[in-house]
C-alpha cells in the first residue's frame, strides 16, 4: 500500500486505534467524489456517469476504469450489529 504509512499516521493522530478497511473506504470516497473538485457530485447519476473516467492515486494504490474490459467483479456489504460484523449481500456483476 503505498501510502499507508503516512496515512496511519495521520488517521491515528486524529481518530486514533486504524481500522484495516480505513484506507480503502478513504479512497472509495475520493472516487466517488471526483470530477469538479470545487462541487462534489450531488447526484447519484453524475457519479455513475464518472466512475469509468476514474483515475486516481490512491493511498491503497493506482485506481483506474478499464474501459472495454469485462471482469467478475464482487462486491460484498457488511454491517456492524451488537458488536460483531454480518453479512448484507453480495452481488456480483461481469461475465
Amino acid at each position: 500500500m503505498p501510502g499507508g504509512s503516512a496515512f496511519k499516521a495521520k488517521f491515528e493522530a486524529k481518530y486514533g486505534k486504524i481500522q484495516n478497511y480505513s484506507p480503502y473506504a478513504y479512497d472509495a470516497m475520493h472516487v466517488l467524489n471526483r470530477g469538479d473538485e470545487a462541487r462534489p457530485f450531488q447526484r447519484s447519476r453524475q457519479i455513475l456517469a464518472e466512475l469509468p473516467k476514474t483515475d486516481y492515486q490512491g493511498v491503497t494504490g493506482h485506481i483506474a476504469s478499464r474501459q472495454g474490459r469485462h471482469h467478475r467483479r464482487r462486491v460484498t456489504l457488511y454491517q456492524v450489529k451488537d458488536g460483531a460484523w454480518q453479512t448484507l449481500e453480495t452481488v456480483q456483476s461481469g461475465k
